[in-house]
C-alpha cells in the first residue's frame, strides 16, 4: 500500500453514530465493541456530575452556601479519570492482549504485553510456550556455566583450606 498517495474520502475522526463504538483489533482481525461511546462530555454524564454537586451541596449550604459549587470540579476530574480508565480497559483486546493505548506510547512494550498475554494463557492451557521455553534453556545455560564455576570456586577453596575432595 503506497501511504504517500493514500486519501481518505471522508474523515476518520468525525462522530461515531450509534448506541456503541465498534472497530476491528489490528491485531487479531476481530470485531470489537465498547459498551459506551468514549466521550465523557455527554449530557447524560455532565448531569449526573452536576446532581452529584447539588446532592453534596445541600448538606453543606450553612457552612459553604454557594460555593459549594466548587464541589464540581474535584467530582468532575474524579469521574474523568476513572471513565478514561474503563474505556482503556475496554479497548484491550481479550483475544489476543492488543492494547492501542500502549502501542502508540511504544511498540516494543505492546510487543512484550501480547508475549505477556500469551504466556499466561498458554500456562493456564497447560502449553509451554515458545519464549518460555527459550527463557528456560537459556536460564539452564547460565545455571549450568553458574554451577561449574561455583564448583571450581568451591573446589579451589577446599584445596586452599587442606582438606580432601572425596571422589
Amino acid at each position: 500500500m503506497d501511504l504517500e498517495n493514500f486519501v481518505v474520502d471522508e474523515s476518520l475522526w468525525t462522530d461515531r453514530k450509534g448506541k456503541y463504538w465498534s472497530f476491528h483489533c489490528p491485531n487479531c482481525k476481530v470485531e470489537r465493541r465498547i459498551s459506551s461511546k468514549p466521550n465523557p462530555y455527554q449530557f447524560k454524564y455532565v448531569f449526573r456530575v452536576l446532581l452529584l454537586t447539588a446532592v453534596t451541596m445541600i448538606p453543606f449550604w450553612t457552612v459553604y452556601g454557594g460555593h459549594g459549587v466548587l464541589f464540581f470540579l474535584p467530582y468532575w476530574i474524579g469521574f474523568e479519570i476513572l471513565f478514561r480508565l474503563k474505556i482503556r480497559g475496554e479497548l484491550v483486546c481479550d483475544r489476543c492482549g492488543f492494547d492501542p493505548v500502549l502501542f502508540m506510547r511504544d511498540s516494543k512494550l505492546a510487543r512484550a504485553a501480547i508475549e505477556k498475554f500469551w504466556s499466561r494463557r498458554f500456562k493456564e492451557l497447560g502449553i509451554e510456550s515458545q519464549s518460555d521455553a527459550s527463557q528456560a534453556s537459556e536460564a539452564d545455560q547460565v545455571s549450568s556455566s553458574d554451577d561449574s564455576e561455583l564448583n571450581d570456586d568451591a573446589e579451589a577453596k577446599i584445596e586452599e583450606a587442606g582438606l580432601e575432595l572425596n571422589p
